[in-house]
């Protein structure tokens, strides 16, 4: 992996694209990213081809009981669940949890409602956006 900058993540079957750089200290959410993927099989399939091709990263993946947890090459955390009657969603972004400076929680919360149509509540340390009912929140000092 040494020279490789960063990498593109397309995920065609949700509309989704993550730009993961890497740099003197990768950036990452405090929880994992919760991804919602109808065919864990296939997906585990396709971890399996790139698996040998990110040795040496902190690249891994382990199927449990109902989600299939991932670390990604610079070590961000993504859960992938099942779709489930609660979603609003059969695939794509279910939450993630944004770490914010003190007092920016409210108004990045509210830019992802106004233009991502996702849900946004705040809890006292963190900030999380959802595309389900039951979001979190977040950023230091943060009060509903």
């Amino acid at each position: 992996m040494q020279g490789i900058a960063g990498l593109c993540i397309s995920l065609p079957l949700c509309a989704l694209q993550f730009h993961i750089s890497k740099g003197p200290e990768a950036q990452r959410t405090p929880l994992p990213v919760k991804l919602v993927l109808p065919d864990h099989a296939a997906l585990v399939q396709r971890l399996e081809l790139v698996a040998s091709h990110l040795e040496g990263t902190q690249f891994a993946f382990e199927q449990t009981e109902g989600s299939v947890m991932v670390t990604d090459p610079f070590g961000q955390q993504f859960e992938v669940l099942a779709p489930s009657d609660d979603d609003a969603i059969s695939r794509g972004i279910k939450d993630i949890v944004l770490p914010c400076a003190p007092g920016t929680a409210a108004a990045i919360g509210a830019f992802y409602e106004k233009f991502y149509m996702v849900r946004f509540r705040m809890l006292t340390t963190l900030a999380c956006i959802s595309s389900t009912t039951s979001g979190l929140a977040g950023g230091p000092h943060c009060h509903a």
